[in-house]
């Protein structure tokens, strides 16, 4: 027999939460993570998360939020001028990793999980949306496909393949050019005096500085990477986090990693640097090479280095995947207008990144 849960309140469900999260999700879909998202991040949304059991055995997880306002939201609204939406969107899940799949074992419970995600959309009127879809991910992709859901490619993961890595040096398995071009950069690093260690409380709020720094630089709205948030996760530190410094001479942090070890996976999440050092210290790459080690240490298959596929994630041996959202309207209008939408993000997307245009990925016909 099958049984839905839908929860308003995360502390309802966490122990069920936690143990799909670990076998079938990623630590983005961490039930702590999300836990802290929901109490520091800005604008109106609610929670509204789907458990699926079988026999009472919790057997799939769908973290979701109806959105009515959220700066990253509102952002991916009217960043496409031809086909701006308004509509609010029950979304899979928290922006704060483009990561949102329906957490099961297999396409019947996935399926299960999409058909119970779009009955909630239902409900409130809004665009059902999953955001973050892995394109290697054949069993989710099948099963949003065949529920109705328009899939398109409007982000790119960044992947390396650790299995032939060496633990000491891994830039041992990139071409050889790039590879000497690596390593007298991060000799450079070593010889000015930088390196690599575990942050610690008494590094918090140079931490948050450089962050929030990044995101003045990029002339980002702050509510977009709120510092009460960075505050709370490091404070926190949710299972599974791991949080770098790169320090000069002095101890002081000029870089740092937010990485989230999860399972055999490694993610290289958060990260920024004190640009004005960058040609003295290197830092940025050592971070890299340090992330990438430590990944291979703890015996992780496979390190992810974010979505923006810029050009020193190539350098360091990482290639692109399509990552997908998912859309489905409650209504044939309602449906076309966030198909139309979703296709607008995916044309921005590879007019922004034209070295992954290569990887773009297409729904296929409907079996």
């Amino acid at each position: 027999m099958n049984d839905f849960f839908s929860a308003t309140d995360t502390r309802q469900c966490k122990s069920d939460w936690t143990y799909v999260a670990q076998q079938y999700g990623t630590a983005f879909q961490n039930f702590e993570l999300c836990r802290i998202f929901e109490e520091t991040w800005p604008g109106r949304y609610y929670p509204h998360h789907i458990l699926l059991y079988k026999e009472d055995k919790p057997v799939a997880l769908a973290p979701a939020y109806l959105y009515e306002s959220c700066p990253r939201v509102d952002y991916y609204k009217r960043s496409c001028q031809e086909h701006p939406i308004s509509d609010p969107i029950f979304l899979s899940h928290a922006l704060i990793g483009w990561y949102g799949f329906p957490c099961a074992a297999n396409y019947a419970d996935k399926r299960l999980v999409a058909q119970r995600f779009f009955t909630v959309a239902r409900q409130f009127n809004a665009i059902a949306m999953f955001a973050g879809i892995d394109a290697r991910d054949a069993a989710s992709i099948q099963a949003l496909q065949d529920e109705g859901f328009v899939l398109k490619h409007f982000h790119t993961l960044m992947i390396r393949d650790l299995t032939h890595a060496p633990v000491d040096d891994p830039t041992a398995t990139q071409p050889a050019r790039r590879r000497h071009r690596l390593r007298n950069l991060i000799a450079r690093a070593e010889r000015a005096g930088c390196t690599i260690r575990h942050a610690t409380r008494a590094d918090h709020d140079a931490i948050i500085h450089l962050l929030t720094g990044m995101m003045e630089q990029k002339r980002k709205n702050a509510d977009a990477l709120p510092s009460v948030f960075l505050a709370k996760l490091l404070e926190s530190a949710p299972p599974g986090l791991e949080v770098l410094v790169a320090v000069d001479p002095q101890d002081t942090p000029i870089g740092v990693h937010l990485n989230l070890h999860w399972g055999s996976t490694y993610a290289m999440w958060l990260g920024a640097n004190e640009r004005s050092l960058l040609n003295q210290f290197y830092q940025s790459h050592l971070l890299y090479e340090y992330s990438v080690k430590r990944a291979k240490a703890l015996g992780c298959n496979e390190v992810q280095a974010g979505r923006s596929p810029y050009q020193m994630k190539f350098h360091h041996g990482f290639e692109p995947t399509p990552l997908l959202c998912a859309v489905r309207g409650t209504s044939s209008t309602q449906h076309q207008r966030a198909a139309d939408w979703a296709e607008a993000l995916a044309l921005r997307h590879h007019a922004i990144y034209p070295s992954v245009a290569y990887k773009k990925w297409e729904m296929q016909p409907v079996k």
